[in-house]
């Protein structure tokens, strides 16, 4: 018998090096809040959620706009 390496794919995580460069740097949610108010013109607010930790949430639906910009 032939050794086949055979290597399944993995999920793909777009953030993976964005984590491992920026390992020791802290994101001020208050200030990506206030760009993407001025830039959205919509409000919104930091909250704290069990699971995830602090999120952005924006009034209305805002995901494809925040994803594009």
């Amino acid at each position: 018998m032939s050794d086949v390496n055979i290597q399944l794919p993995s999920a793909f995580d777009p953030f993976a090096e964005a984590i491992v460069d920026d390992s020791g740097k802290e994101f001020s949610y208050n200030k990506i809040l206030k760009d993407l108010k001025k830039e959205l013109y919509r409000n919104g607010s930091v909250v704290q959620d069990p699971e995830l930790g602090q999120v952005i949430q924006l009034q209305a639906d805002q995901q494809k706009s925040v994803l594009l910009s």
